[in-house]
């Protein structure tokens, strides 16, 4: 009687135990590459809207200047000299086209982008949150503080403004404007150190 045969050529079932591994490890070496990469991208694609939302704001506010020859302001008491705003306090509202005060009677929006995502005012980051009586900016980052952007004004209309960042340095500009990046925080010390190395400027 014959015995069986096999031909050389017959197939096995599955993976043996060390392919397995080697194919796990290939995997785990690609992720070791492309993790950072996806983080970098993604970074600098936050920093991107940062900087779009700060020029933004800073051509919403010139827009407004044009149109009733002053800056737009919290209230009616508006300041005479260079003032620090955010983006979350009632300033937004008069650019988003809200009459707040008798500051914008035309009621129209010089700033109008896209609409902040999160479930609330609360957590709403990476745009524009609105309702009939209230508007408010807020920067690409989920965060619990400093959530908008910072415009300093040139209420004393000298068309200069102090450096917030370079003491002793002068902007040639009505307004500028910044976000605190993803940590949230700034400091009035060197623009691209410590506190302020991942902030966004709109006007460098």
């Amino acid at each position: 009687m014959k015995k069986p045969t096999h031909s050389p050529t017959s197939s096995r079932g599955g993976f043996t135990l060390v392919e397995l591994l080697v194919v796990i490890a290939i995997i785990v070496s690609l992720m070791g590459i492309l993790i950072p990469v996806v983080g970098a991208a993604q970074r600098k694609a936050a920093n991107l809207k940062a900087k779009q939302g700060a020029t933004s704001l800073v051509t919403a506010v010139e827009s407004f200047f044009s149109d009733y020859s002053r800056l737009p302001a919290n209230n009616q008491s508006a300041p005479s000299s260079d003032l620090t705003v955010e983006s979350t306090e009632p300033i937004m509202s008069v650019l988003a086209g809200i009459n707040i005060d008798q500051l914008n009677r035309k009621e129209i929006a010089y700033f109008s982008g896209l609409e902040a995502k999160g479930s609330s005012r609360n957590t709403a980051y990476n745009g524009l949150w609105r309702n009939n009586n209230s508007a408010e900016l807020y920067d690409p980052w989920r965060k619990k503080t400093n959530r908008g952007y910072f415009m300093l004004l040139d209420y004393n209309y000298d068309n200069r403004l102090d450096d917030p960042f370079r003491p002793g340095r002068q902007i040639g500009a009505k307004v500028v404007a910044w976000s605190s990046g993803k940590d949230a925080k700034w400091a009035r010390s060197n623009p691209k150190r410590g506190e302020n190395k991942d902030n966004v400027y709109s006007w460098f």
